[in-house]
């Protein structure tokens, strides 16, 4: 692995989600946070999803008792 989040230079947390920055030119760094957003769009549609789903599971679970 060519960056250990472990050995990051600076993490960002805000709630769930967290950034790990190593030291590299800035280019590289924008770069990288630029792909991270269509990434993250992506995942919180899924996790979205599956939220629903596990919503609508524990619903039909109470109901069925």
């Amino acid at each position: 692995m060519r960056y250990d989040p472990l050995q990051a230079r600076v993490m960002l947390v805000d709630g769930p989600v967290a950034v790990f920055l190593h030291q590299a030119p800035e280019k590289e760094l924008r770069e990288a946070y630029s792909r991270l957003g269509a990434l993250v769009n992506a995942a919180c549609v899924q996790l979205g999803e599956a939220d629903k789903e596990e919503k609508r599971n524990e619903f039909a679970a109470r109901t069925q008792r």
